[in-house]
C-alpha cells in the first residue's frame, strides 16, 4: 500500500508546474476545445489542478488523447518546448495582468494567447469590424471609412486579417494612423492568408497579431468559430459591414450577443445578397449603423470615456478650404461643402472627378475633422 500511495505522489509531482505553464499546457492538449477547458476549470478549480488531478478523472473531460499526452510528456517538458517553438514570441496567460479583462467574462476564453506585436493594443478599448471575403465597392470603402474614424477616436480595430471586410478594416485603422489587432484561425507560425504577408508585418508594427492556437496550427475550418468568438470578446461592439445570409460574420454577431456585447450592422442595396445578412441582424434588433457617430452612440458611455480621445492628431485644423495642409480634391470638397450637404455620387458630378477620388479625400477629411457622414449617405462641413 504504502508503495502505491508513493507511486501516486511521484505521478502527481510529475505532472507540477508554474500556473502560467498549466494555462499553455492545458489549451494546447491534444483535442482540447474551449468548452473541455472549461468543464475542466469547473470541475478541479484551475488549471494546476486539473493537471494534477488523477488521470481517469482528468480523461472524463478532457478526453483520452489529452490524458495520453500527459502520460509521455510532463507538463513542465511540454510547456518548454512549445515554448522553444514559438521562437521567443510573447506567450501570454489568463493568470497575467496584461491579460486583457474583457477576455475573462466570456463564456469558455482562452487559456493563453500568442501574440505578435504590441501586447497594449488588446488591452485598449475595441470595436470589431467584420463582413464578407467578396465585398462590393461599398463595403470596401465603408469599412475603411468606419475603421479610420472610430481609430482617430481612440478605438482599436480588431478583425481577423481575411480577404475583403476584414483586411479594409485593419487597412482603414492602419491608415489612419490609429491600433488594429488581428484574430488569427491558425498558429502565429503559418501565414494566412498566403498574401497577407505584408498586412501583417504592419498590422504588428501598429498594433498586434494574436492566436490561441499553438505555433504551428494549420487553418482549419473548425478553428474559424473559435477565432470569432475572441474577435467578438474583444471588442465592446461588433459592427458587421457586408454578411450574406450564411456568413461567419453573422456567427461573430451571434456571439457578440450571447457575450452581452453590441451588435451593430450596415444596411446595403436590397438588390444583391451581399447585405442580406446585415439587413436581417437590424430586424433582429441590430443597432442600424449609417456612420461612425451611430457606432459611438450606441456604445455604453463607460465605453466611450475609456477610448483615448483624439489619440491621433487630425492632419490641420478643420473649417477651411484654404488649409494649406490640404489636397487639391480635399480643398474642391470643402468649398462644396461649405454650402451645403451633398453625396458622394453629386460630387463627383459636379467635381468631374473618380468616385474612388472623391470617397478616399472624404476619408481623410472626415480623420481629420473636418468632415461629417449624415444620415442617408450625405456628407457636410464638420
Amino acid at each position: 500500500m504504502e508503495g502505491l500511495i508513493t507511486g501516486i505522489r511521484r505521478s502527481l509531482d510529475g505532472r507540477a508546474c508554474s500556473l502560467p505553464d498549466a494555462w499553455l499546457v492545458l489549451q494546447m492538449l491534444p483535442n482540447m476545445t474551449p468548452e473541455r477547458l472549461h468543464r475542466l476549470l469547473e470541475a478541479f478549480g484551475g488549471p494546476q489542478e486539473a493537471l494534477a488531478a488523477p488521470g481517469p478523472d482528468f480523461a472524463r473531460l478532457a478526453g483520452r488523447k489529452a490524458a495520453e499526452a500527459l502520460e509521455r510528456e510532463a507538463p513542465g517538458d511540454m510547456a518548454a518546448r512549445l515554448r522553444r517553438e514559438a521562437g521567443g514570441v510573447r506567450i501570454l496567460t489568463r493568470d497575467e495582468a496584461a491579460f486583457p479583462e474583457i477576455l475573462q467574462t466570456i463564456y469558455a476564453g482562452p487559456g493563453a494567447l500568442y501574440l505578435e506585436g504590441d501586447p497594449s493594443a488588446i488591452s485598449s478599448p475595441c470595436i470589431a469590424l467584420v463582413g464578407t471575403r467578396h465585398p462590393s465597392e461599398y463595403g470596401r470603402r465603408m469599412a475603411r471609412e468606419l475603421a479610420g474614424t472610430l481609430a482617430v477616436q481612440g478605438f482599436a480595430i480588431v478583425s481577423g486579417m481575411a480577404h475583403g471586410i476584414d483586411a479594409e478594416a485593419h487597412l482603414g485603422a492602419l491608415e489612419a494612423g490609429g491600433r488594429t489587432v488581428a484574430v488569427l484561425g491558425c498558429g502565429l507560425g503559418v501565414q494566412y492568408p498566403s498574401d497577407h504577408h505584408d498586412l501583417r508585418r504592419r498590422i504588428a508594427a501598429q498594433g498586434v497579431v494574436i492566436s490561441e492556437f499553438s505555433w504551428g496550427a494549420t487553418p482549419y475550418p473548425a478553428n474559424f468559430p473559435r477565432r470569432n468568438r475572441i474577435i467578438s470578446g474583444l471588442s465592446a461592439a461588433t459592427v458587421v459591414v457586408e454578411a450574406a445570409h450564411r456568413s461567419g460574420a453573422l456567427l461573430t454577431a451571434r456571439l457578440a450577443a450571447e457575450q452581452g456585447r453590441e451588435v451593430m450592422a450596415l444596411p446595403g442595396p436590397v438588390h444583391t445578397g451581399r447585405s442580406a445578412g446585415c439587413h436581417h441582424l437590424i430586424k433582429e434588433g441590430a443597432h442600424l449603423v449609417e456612420s461612425a457617430e451611430d457606432i459611438l452612440a450606441a456604445l455604453p458611455s463607460f465605453v466611450r470615456t475609456q477610448a483615448l480621445t483624439p489619440s491621433i492628431p487630425p492632419k490641420a485644423a478643420a473649417g477651411s478650404a484654404d488649409d494649406p495642409s490640404l489636397s487639391d480634391t480635399e480643398r474642391a470638397l470643402m468649398s462644396r461643402l461649405a454650402e451645403g450637404e451633398e453625396s458622394i455620387e453629386s460630387l463627383t458630378r459636379a467635381l468631374g472627378l473618380r468616385p474612388e477620388e472623391v470617397s478616399g479625400a472624404l476619408l481623410q477629411l472626415e480623420i481629420g475633422g473636418k468632415v461629417r457622414r449624415t444620415g442617408g449617405g450625405l456628407y457636410r462641413s464638420a
